[in-house]
């Protein structure tokens, strides 16, 4: 069996938290499962992004051909035998970073501008494939024109939430991140009043319970309050302006926050940090209590991986 390596884009990123493929700097993907190692097809080039919905798994990069065959980006895969399916978006420049699926549509986002020839911006919305022979449908009407890089798609409540290092959307000011409609094939997109204005890139988003969760190196949200790399909201219902929970400041040190994932209970972050809470030995790894307009994000002092 072929080797899998993590890419490092940071000099002290970490794995995240979770079954994340944030860029499998290999030349294939392997299904791994307790009872069988599927041999899937061989890739030319990193894989940034991995979503699966029901039989189809869905892999984005930066390759070009996925077994012999010309997948620009992105490509979709059988779940079990690892055949690789008709259903190609041809995503001609940039990379993909994410890809997120709710329903029937799939999420894309990344720094590409061109899905097979119409303009994208950074973020496009396709039909999910379930079976080998279905094509890939650009949804027609949904066009974010999101002018930076996508780093998170995430989706909680009707709502689409994006981050990365852009300040607009739909020519609409929104700094690093911003939520918006879900695609349905005839409207066009709206970006959602809700906005944290971070002060800088916003690397990681976790809508979870009441609260959504962002991440990054930013050290101020709200156009200026400090938060230093972690930060909580209300969540987006076409009203709230993402209203900071002003109780909950873990205070993470430099450098930045790059994964987000919680157990319902805590909520952990990893990424390129040298504390948590002003605690030194809470670094790279480490979990914090929820948000709930009360608790202060006081670090988990008894989960310490080091």
């Amino acid at each position: 069996m072929r080797s899998l390596s993590s890419r490092r884009s940071a000099p002290a990123m970490v794995a995240c938290l979770a079954i994340l493929f944030l860029g499998l700097a290999t030349s294939s993907l392997h299904a791994l499962t307790s009872t069988a190692d599927l041999d899937f097809p061989s890739v030319n080039g990193p894989i940034y992004g991995v979503a699966q919905g029901g039989d189809t798994i869905l892999i984005g990069g930066a390759f070009s051909v996925v077994d012999g065959v010309g997948r620009a980006r992105i490509a979709a895969l059988d779940a079990y035998s690892g055949q690789l399916w008709d259903w190609n978006p041809n995503i001609t420049d940039g990379f993909v970073y994410r890809i997120h699926i709710v329903g029937d549509k799939v999420y894309v986002g990344g720094s590409f501008s061109d899905v097979n020839g119409v303009a994208r911006n950074r973020m496009a919305a396709f039909n999910l494939p379930t079976h080998a022979a279905d094509p890939a449908v650009l949804d027609p009407a949904w066009d974010p024109d999101v002018n930076g890089t996508i780093d998170e798609v995430a989706s909680s409540g009707g709502k689409i939430y994006i981050c990365g290092n852009f300040t607009t959307v739909s020519g609409v000011t929104r700094n690093y991140a911003a939520a918006l409609s879900p695609a349905n094939g005839v409207d066009a997109v709206t970006v959602d009043p809700w906005h944290p204005d971070f002060g800088g890139r916003c690397r990681a988003l976790l809508p979870h319970g009441n609260r959504v969760y962002c991440g990054g190196p930013f050290t101020t949200v709200k156009g200026g309050t400090a938060r230093n790399r972690l930060a909580a909201f209300e969540p987006a219902d076409g009203v709230n302006t993402a209203v900071l929970d002003e109780a909950w400041s873990p205070n993470v040190g430099a450098t930045a926050v790059y994964c987000l994932a919680s157990d319902g209970v805590h909520l952990y972050l990893g990424g390129d940090f040298i504390s948590t809470g002003g605690n030194s030995n809470h670094g790279i790894l480490s979990a914090v209590e929820l948000a709930n307009g009360l608790n202060t994000g006081a670090v988990i002092a008894d989960w310490d991986p080091r």
